[in-house]
């Protein structure tokens, strides 16, 4: 009886750490997905809104004051860490309801008079983070008059950016 006992505990023991280890890993791994789904779906969010603009600027900061006509827009992170869209004068989350506690940093740069290159992360509560990094066309920028950057040198880069689409 006694020895049936001690393997029977041994096995409720190997059980419940194997059970302990799989819930973690599992949790973990739910986790980095989370992070990683929206760090990807921010990317393609910020392809869609900006790639057809007519005009550009990169911020180190972000000010509303930025904003000069009704037309300009603008992406950047404020400071609870929520990755924004400024249009029509109102700031909105860009990722509102999926992104729950993830805090996100973004840069901006030009690798080129057309191109925009930005890196975007997102990294949760308890620290796991996922980060991307892109290169994208700006379509409608000639490229005699490219983005612009009103700061520092070549290689510095911005968290904002501001645009529009009216031709100007």
């Amino acid at each position: 009886m006694l020895i049936a006992l001690t393997i029977l505990l041994l096995v409720l023991v190997v059980g419940f750490n194997f059970y302990f280890y799989v819930n973690r890993a599992s949790t973990v791994s739910s986790r980095q997905a989370a992070v990683q789904f929206n760090v990807r779906f921010a990317k393609e969010q910020i392809e869609e809104i900006v790639r057809l603009a007519d005009s550009m600027e990169i911020f180190q900061e972000w000010n509303a004051s930025l904003v000069n006509k009704s037309s300009d827009e603008a992406i950047y992170v404020d400071e609870s860490g929520s990755l924004v869209h400024y249009q029509n004068g109102t700031p909105k989350n860009l990722l509102e309801g999926i992104s729950e506690g993830i805090d996100y940093e973004i840069t901006f740069n030009t690798d080129d008079q057309v191109f925009l290159c930005y890196n975007i992360s997102g990294m949760t509560d308890d620290g796991y983070t996922y980060e991307m990094s892109t290169e994208l066309k700006i379509l409608n920028i000639a490229g005699d008059s490219g983005i612009i950057k009103n700061f520092g040198d070549e290689f510095t880069t911005g968290s904002a950016i501001v645009f529009s689409f009216d031709g100007n």
